[in-house]
């Protein structure tokens, strides 16, 4: 079902505005370079003071707001950016699915919602799909627009993309089981420097434990899961690691 649009609101070679509001600023930060392709000028805001400023100073054509604890903010955000811009599209994030969230920013004149564990073009893809006033057509319901559910999806490119190549070396070996010292040893390095890239990854994937990280690294497949990639070792770097206090 599409919908309808104000004349030029989207369409022109004058620049655009979009606002960006969510508590994690590294969200906002892997998502300006793309909405800037789609020729928006971006604010970011990770309070919601700041996101109101934004709103109240250049009302944004394209909010992409977060419905994180505590909701309320988001939501009203949306409504502040509605009544700020009107034909705005507000589009509510979610870190996972929330069929009851989807249908409460539908009620309040949101595009609709999208879940952060979408992989990344799924992610951009809806985004051009609310711009060009359309639904995402496909078998498998990726956001909550028009069935009201939303499909799980590993989001490996976003989330690996903000990892360096020693990260998730480091964080494969996490995922084996692998402690500090095993880890300095097998990379050649201090344990120092293992600490520093295990707090950055844990940074980077929102996680507050390296065992959270080597979950998330599973679950969302950044690295090759050990009950299966250690079945059949390489010959060249047979590793066995054990986990230690």
């Amino acid at each position: 079902m599409a919908m309808t649009l104000p004349d030029n609101l989207f369409v022109g070679p004058a620049p655009r505005a979009a606002l960006v509001f969510d508590r994690e600023r590294l969200f906002a930060e892997v998502m300006t370079p793309y909405l800037e392709d789609m020729r928006f000028t971006v604010s970011v805001a990770t309070a919601p003071d700041t996101a109101a400023q934004a709103i109240s100073s250049c009302p944004p054509t394209l909010a992409l707001v977060d419905l994180s604890l505590p909701p309320e903010n988001g939501l009203r955000l949306g409504r502040d950016a509605l009544a700020a811009q009107p034909g705005a599209i507000v589009i509510g994030t979610m870190p996972t699915a929330d069929p009851r969230r989807v249908r409460e920013t539908k009620e309040l004149g949101f595009w609709g919602c999208l879940s952060k564990e979408l992989p990344l073009s799924h992610f951009t893809a809806n985004i051009h799909a609310a711009i060009e006033g359309r639904s995402v057509t496909s078998q498998r319901a990726y956001i909550g627009h028009t069935r009201g559910t939303t499909c799980y999806a590993p989001p490996r490119d976003l989330l690996a993309s903000q990892l360096t190549p020693r990260e998730l070396e480091v964080l494969g070996m996490l995922v084996a089981g692998a402690g500090s010292a095993q880890i300095a040893r097998e990379l050649e390095i201090s344990w120092n420097t293992v600490r520093t890239h295990a707090q950055s990854i844990l940074t980077k994937l929102q996680v507050h434990s390296r065992l959270e990280a080597a979950a998330v690294a599973i679950r969302q497949s950044l690295v090759p899961n050990p009950v299966t990639a250690m079945g059949l070792p390489s010959p060249t770097r047979r590793r066995h690691y054990v986990s230690r206090s």
